[in-house]
Formats: structure tokens, C-alpha cells, sequence
């Protein structure tokens, strides 16, 4: 190996280093030995500044897939003159071999997210494998963005994950992991978008850590929080001035936030987003169709970017205009591609959501890809959630062929059949589906239009009062029994989705829109089985499935020290409306009730429950400006200060008691004033479903039940929606529930 004759200093990486350089050619012995491509000895190199050399010489160790040392090794690295991660309050090294790591005191220390000794995987000294990778779960604490297999094996479980779950499809995969091949993905992708995606890879992870690692041990440290953090301090300083690339960091944080319960910040960041895709122009129609692989990529990326914002608007606002930026509109571009096309960058057909909606029974549907699919489905719920919200127009009744809530109900089951056979819910799909990474999207868009159909239906129960609920006052008993059914029956779909989930029950536990439907499929057979169908078989049907929906809340909410309030509130419902014995085989002798039982929200509050986004976020800032600290909750609920009580806490006593005695049915009771709308409407006529079984001596009646479902009136809802153009309705009888496929 001979010398540059020529060169006057040593290589860059030597330089940074400060060590003494060989200057062999073609290759340094330093970087020969830590495997490493060595620039050279160029003589333009001697006039770069240190911060070019440090910033130069950290894009080689990338290229190489090496992590640079840095001054500062712990002892025990020092001395065994091994390489040292530099990670607080401990190395790598040390961690693996379980001994203790001292670092000297003149030494910085990087800054770090939080102490890591409160986190169980810590003090496990956990090491997980994720694809056949080891990865040490106190990697996942550090402020500094990772590199090699650590990046690539956080990014990969990002794209598995979370990308396909819903909104956040808006990242070309193979672009990414190109880039970060060739060391260049901070410079194409920014340091924000790889620094919430690691924050992402990393939540995933652990959740799918948690119950081998620490089971039901309550903790409150997030790993990747640190990265999440820079993400978000980036988004809010570079929001008045967006690039596309900000735009993408922008949804991930909305999507990471989504999943800690920071609903402020969604809120702030909502808005936000719709303005900068204005001051950009991603929302104005496209020139004629992309050719090249580059337009390809940059047209479907800005049409994804406009589709994630009318996502998460619709998740903040669900049907309150005023609290909506898309409010009744939505984006005039094309559908997202599908997966394939947008991986492949092929032009392929692009769609439009208005001829969609144009064609004949939904039509055109059955060729549509699983975004578009679940773009359609969102649209059409946020229409509900409005619908509800209007009042009744005399001209045309509820149940009149021109009714908004008529055609918006037909349209919803044309667009459920024509779903492709594809993403039916078959043991054959379902095991594709797992193995191609989009079962728990498919199984989202099966939840989302059940949701729908008993978010549109419900009003015909007792409670529920919406603004659109007095549009059954007068209406043909075998209509108002029909979409009483049609509620009942979709309520059920949901729980039997919840049975297909429980065995792999990890994969919808980031999952925020899980919650609030579970929540409110659980409330509308609570009620439904007292003062519509109180029969036995009824009952255990229900019995079975406040048993799953309980089970899968408890999983949603591992690791935290109380319960979630959603079990809470079920749990007094349960009391309530004559299922006791669920209470006392999940709360114990533990009976006590709180006013805050909530089945829909008062008209002041939009018919919001305390459980709504917008409330929630409003939770948190009256709590921060109160100097009140925000305890963070799982998706499923909170325990934020103001937001609910504890529905069961026997530390409430008495006054409670009488409360829950005051909403109590009496044992029939026969008040003259309980013919409410709902009762005079059925009285006298011959209902089509099963006759309920007699009250038991001692027991309330259905009509008890009724009234009392009444007198909660306000606290029966939780969302809201906008109507959609009329269809031709057929015959009423000629629907029934039953014909509706499940899946």
C-alpha cells in the first residue's frame, strides 16, 4: 500500500477525528479499518470548516451503514476500547452484558426525552426482535434521530403498520428506502418526516412489546416521544411558510397525536393544513394526466396530502360545521390510487369522488382500490353525522323517498354492496389481508359503514335525541321499527368485528376511531335491548357482546393505573337499563354511580359527549391554562382534569346513590306522561318483532325503561353529519337488515 505523494493533510474522516492519518492510498488504514469509503486527500479539502468536515464525514459513515463515534465513551467502553452509543443513563454495550455504565463527569450528556429508569422496558432491559433484527428497546428513549439497521428497521415497521391503517398513506416506500441507502434521506425526505416516522415505528413496537415485557404495570413514558417532539417544534416554526415536505411531517404528527391523546394539537394543526394546501395550490385540479414516474409521484403525493387533511378534518369535526374546515365540501381531485399503482408508479385510471357519487347505486365502486374506499366511506359518514344534526323538514317527512336521511340510508347500503369481493371479511381474504399488511384497513372500512348505519339510525331509538329524532313523531310504525332493527343489527356487526379482532388484538390498538365506535355500539344495544326488544335471547345476544367490547377495552387500556372511563360509563348504563349482573361480574360490589353518564350530548355542547374530540381538546387547554397537569389516557377514554368523574368511584358516596336512585326505572311504574313520541307511535299497533318477555314481579317494564331514556335525553350522542341528494327509495318492505351482508 504506498502513499499520496502529493497530499499535504489526511482525509476528512481523519480530520474529524483528530487522529494521525496514514494517507495510503487508495484507502487510509483508519478507514480502511472501520469500514468505511475514505474521500481522499483532495487538496480542496483543506479549506472546509470543521462543521463541513463533521457534516461531510457523518454522510460517508451513513453511506456505509456505521454509526460515527463520538468523544465521550463511558468507562467501560474506554476500556475495553469498544465502540460506545453514548446513550443515557446507559450504553448499548452495558445494557447487553447487564453491567453497570459510568460516564465521566466532565463528559456532556445528550439531551434525552425523560429519564429512562421509570419505563418497565428499561428496567427489563428489554431486546426485542423485529424481523430477525435485535433491537434494544432503550434505543427507542434517545433524542437523536437512528441510524442504519436501527432507522431502517423502525422505518420498515412504519410502512407494515401504520401506513396502511388509514390517512397517513402519503409516503412512496421504495423513494425512502432508496434514499436512505444512499445517505440522502434528510436531504429529500427532511429530518421532521424521518423523525415522526421513527416516532411511529417506535409506538408500534412497544405496544407489540407490552405484554411479554411489563403486562399491566402502569407506566407513563412513550418511547419515541423525544423524536415526536422535533417533529412537531419543526411543524409549528415552519407553518407559516409550508413546503410539501412540511406538509407530510404535519400528518404524520396529526397521526402521532392522534394516538396520544393530543387533541389540541390535532385541532391547531387541522386548520393549519387546509390553509397551507390553499396557499400551495394542492387542491386545484391537476393538469392532464402525469406520464413520467417523477410527475406520477409528485401529482399522487399532493392528491394524498389534500385527501389525509379532509381525513382528519372529518375526525375533529364530525359533523359540527363550526368547528369544520372542509365543512359540506370536499377535495375536487382525484381518489388516491391504489397501493399498487402508487408503489409501481404507473399512471393508471384516476377517479373523482363527484362521479362516484353520480353513478347509479355507487356503481362504479366494485373497481375501486382500498384508499378510495375508504375515502368514499368517510365522506358518506360525515354526511350522517351532519344529517342528524338538521332539523326535519316538514315537505319532506323522514320517511318520504326525497328525505336526506331516506336516500342517504339507501345510499350507504348500495355503496357496503358493491364493495369488491376482495375485501370481504371471508377467512380466506382475512388471511391475505394479514399477509399483505391491510387487514386491520379493511377491517376499518367494515367498521366505519356500520358505524354510519347506526350513527344515522340510532335517532329512532329512545334518548337519542338529535335534532332530526322529531322527524319520527307520526312516522308509519313499521318504518320507525325498521330502522330501530337496522341500528340493532349494526350495532351487532360491530361487535362481531370485535371478535374477529381479539385474538390479534395489537393490530387496532393504536387505533383512536375504534374506541369511539365500540363505545357507541355498546350504548345503542344497552338501550335497545330495554325498551325495543327486552326478550331473553336478546339480552344474552347483548350479555355476549358488552363481554367482548369490556375485554377489548381492558387490552386498549394496559399499562394504566385506573379504568377507562368508556368502562365506566358502560358499566353504569348497564346498571341502569336492568343488565346488572355485567356490572357486578366486571365492577364487583363496587355499584356507585355518577351524574356523568352520558348517551348524548346537550344541544349547547352540538350533542357532543364529554368523549368527543372537540371537547376533549377544549379539556386540555382549560386544564393547561388552569396550571392543571393532563394525565394522558389510551385512545379509548380520558382522565383528563373536567372531563368526567369517576363513574364508579365509591369515594363519591351518598349523593350519588341518590342520583342513580332519582334515573333508576321504578318497578312499573305507570306514569301517564311516559307516552313519549316513540310509545305513541307503537301503541296500538301490531309490531313485526318478537313480543318481549314479561317483566319479572319486581322488575322495571320496557315502558320504565323508555321513560328513562327519555329523561337522559341529553346525554345520548356524540357526533354529526350532511346530506347528500336524494335516491328513488324502494318499498320498505322489501329492506330488512338481515338481507344486508356482513362481511
Amino acid at each position: 500500500m504506498s502513499r499520496s505523494p502529493s497530499a499535504a493533510s489526511g482525509c476528512i474522516v481523519c480530520r474529524s477525528r483528530k487522529v494521525r492519518c496514514d494517507k495510503s492510498l487508495p484507502s487510509c488504514r483508519n478507514c480502511t479499518r472501520l469500514s468505511v469509503a475514505c474521500p481522499g486527500y483532495s487538496t480542496d479539502h483543506r479549506a472546509l470548516s470543521r462543521r463541513d468536515i463533521l457534516k461531510s464525514t457523518e454522510k460517508i459513515f451513513r453511506a456505509a451503514g456505521k454509526q460515527r463515534r463520538r468523544m465521550g465513551a463511558c468507562e467501560a467502553c474506554r476500556a475495553s476500547k469498544d465502540q460506545c452509543t453514548r446513550t443515557r443513563p446507559s450504553c448499548q454495550r452495558c445494557l447487553l452484558r447487564k453491567i453497570d455504565c459510568v460516564y465521566r463527569a466532565t463528559d456532556k450528556k445528550p439531551p434525552q426525552a425523560r429519564p429512562q429508569q421509570d419505563s418497565p422496558f428499561y428496567s427489563a432491559g428489554a431486546v426485542v426482535v423485529v424481523g430477525g433484527f435485535e433491537l434494544h428497546l432503550s434505543e427507542l428513549y434517545s433524542s437523536t434521530l437512528p441510524e442504519g439497521d436501527t432507522l431502517r428497521c423502525l422505518v420498515n415497521t412504519y410502512f407494515q403498520r401504520s401506513q396502511p391503517m388509514g390517512y397517513t398513506g402519503i409516503i412512496h416506500k421504495p423513494s425512502l428506502m432508496q434514499a436512505l441507502d444512499r445517505g440522502t434521506a434528510l436531504d429529500e425526505f427532511g429530518q421532521p418526516t424521518l423523525h415522526i416516522i421513527c416516532a411511529l415505528g417506535a409506538r408500534l413496537i412497544t405496544l407489540d412489546s407490552i405484554p411479554s415485557l411489563c403486562k399491566d404495570a402502569a407506566y407513563s413514558q412513550t418511547p419515541g416521544d423525544a423524536w415526536a417532539e422535533k417533529a412537531r417544534q419543526h411543524v409549528l416554526l415552519t407553518a407559516h411558510v409550508p413546503t410539501t415536505q412540511d406538509l407530510v411531517a404535519m400528518i404524520l404528527v396529526c397521526e402521532y397525536a392522534s394516538k396520544t391523546n393530543q387533541h389540541a394539537l390535532i385541532f391547531s394543526l387541522s386548520g393549519s393544513l387546509f390553509r397551507a394546501i390553499c396557499l400551495l395550490g394542492l387542491d386545484a385540479p391537476h393538469p392532464p394526466m402525469a406520464k413520467t414516474q417523477a410527475e406520477v409521484l409528485r401529482q399522487e403525493t399532493a392528491n394524498r396530502i389534500v385527501w389525509a387533511s379532509y381525513h382528519i378534518d372529518s375526525l375533529i369535526a364530525p359533523g359540527v360545521d363550526k368547528h369544520s374546515s372542509w365543512r359540506d365540501n370536499y377535495p375536487r381531485i382525484p381518489l388516491p390510487r391504489s397501493d399498487q399503482d402508487f408503489l409501481a408508479l404507473t399512471s393508471g385510471s384516476l377517479v373523482s369522488l363527484n362521479t362516484i357519487e353520480s353513478s347509479p347505486r355507487f356503481s362504479t365502486v366494485r373497481t375501486l382500490n382500498l384508499p378510495a374506499l375508504t375515502t368514499i366511506i368517510i365522506r358518506l359518514r360525515r354526511t350522517v353525522l351532519r344529517i342528524i344534526r338538521t332539523t326535519p323538514n316538514e315537505a319532506a317527512p323522514i320517511w318520504s323517498y326525497s328525505s336526506p336521511f331516506s336516500a342517504t340510508l339507501l345510499k350507504l347500503e348500495s355503496f357496503y354492496n358493491a364493495i369488491p369481493d376482495r375485501y370481504h371479511l371471508t377467512d380466506l381474504n382475512m388471511y391475505m389481508h394479514k399477509d399483505q399488511h391491510i387487514l386491520s384497513a379493511v377491517l376499518l372500512l367494515h367498521l366505519l359503514f356500520h358505524a354510519a348505519m347506526f350513527d344515522l339510525t340510532r335517532i329512532s331509538l329512545p334518548g337519542f335525541s338529535f335534532p332530526l329524532a322529531t322527524g319520527f313523531r307520526g312516522a308509519p310504525p313499521v318504518f320507525l321499527q325498521d330502522c330501530q332493527r337496522r341500528c340493532f343489527h349494526h350495532a351487532h356487526e360491530v361487535s362481531n368485528l370485535v371478535r374477529k379482532v381479539l385474538p390479534d388484538k395489537a393490530m387496532i390498538a393504536d387505533q383512536p376511531l375504534w374506541s369511539g365506535v365500540l363505545f357507541e355500539s355498546a350504548k345503542i344495544q344497552i338501550v335497545f335491548t330495554a325498551t325495543v326488544q327486552n326478550d331473553t335471547h336478546t339480552q344474552e345476544m347483548v350479555r355476549q357482546n358488552l363481554r367482548a367490547h369490556l375485554d377489548l377495552f381492558a387490552f386498549l387500556h394496559t399499562g394504566k393505573e385506573e379504568r377507562s372511563p368508556c368502562v365506566r360509563v358502560i358499566l353504569s348504563l348497564c346498571m341502569l337499563f336492568g343488565l346488572d349482573d355485567i356490572t357486578r361480574e366486571f365492577n364487583g360490589t363496587n355499584l356507585d354511580l355518577d351524574e356523568s353518564v352520558y348517551v348524548t350530548g346537550s344541544p349547547e355542547m352540538h350533542h357532543l359527549t364529554n368523549f368527543a374530540f372537540f371537547r376533549r381538546a377544549r379539556a386540555e387547554i382549560e386544564a393547561l391554562q388552569s396550571n392543571v397537569g393532563i394525565t394522558r389516557t389510551s385512545s379509548c377514554g380520558s382522565s383528563q382534569p373536567g372531563l368526567l368523574s369517576p363513574l364508579l368511584d365509591p369515594a363519591y358516596g351518598a349523593e350519588k346513590r341518590v342520583h342513580y336512585e332519582k334515573h333508576r326505572p321504578q318497578a312499573n311504574n305507570q306514569d301517564p306522561e311516559i307516552a313519549s313520541h316513540f310509545v305513541s307511535h307503537v301503541q296500538g299497533q301490531e309490531p313485526s318483532l318478537p313480543d318481549p318477555d314479561p317483566p319479572a314481579e319486581g322488575q322495571p317494564s320496557v315502558e320504565d325503561y323508555i321513560r328513562t331514556a327519555e329523561e337522559m335525553g341529553d346525554y345520548l350522542a356524540w357526533t354529526s353529519m350532511d346530506a347528500l341528494p336524494s335516491w328513488e327509495w324502494p318499498p320498505w318492505d322489501t329492506i330488512h337488515p338481515s338481507g344486508l351482508r356482513s362481511g
